[in-house]
């Protein structure tokens, strides 16, 4: 009879232990897996910081691109005038090598002057 009484006892025990054992398990599991959770957080965090870092010194370069361009445009616009400024001087002397041009003698064309 004591064989029979104890069978239930080591079951129970047996029992008992599987689910501390299961349960001791479980929460390994999800302290490892919080643990892989936090670091994976911690990296993301980090990644973004070095992109925000990156993005304002982005912005910088944007804005100095911006500068550059403005520049190169405002050159254009002055080397264009230029060009055209010395294209209608190579027109008058050609027209004045031609006998085409005018050149009025000094203080002829003046209204009012002893000459004209």
């Amino acid at each position: 009879m004591a064989d029979e009484m104890q069978w239930p006892a080591i079951l129970q025990l047996t029992q008992t232990a599987a689910v501390v054992v299961g349960g001791g398990f479980g929460i390994y599991r999800i302290g490892r897996n919080t643990q892989k959770t936090e670091s994976a957080i911690t990296r993301a965090n980090e990644v973004a910081s070095e992109q925000k870092k990156e993005m304002s010194d982005l912005k910088v370069e944007i804005r100095k691109l911006s500068e550059v361009l403005t520049a190169m445009a405002v050159t254009t616009t002055r080397v264009d005038n230029l060009s055209d400024g010395v294209t209608e001087l190579r027109q008058l002397v050609n027209e004045l090598r031609r006998g085409e041009g005018f050149i009025f003698p000094i203080g002829t064309h003046v209204p009012g002057s002893r000459n004209g």
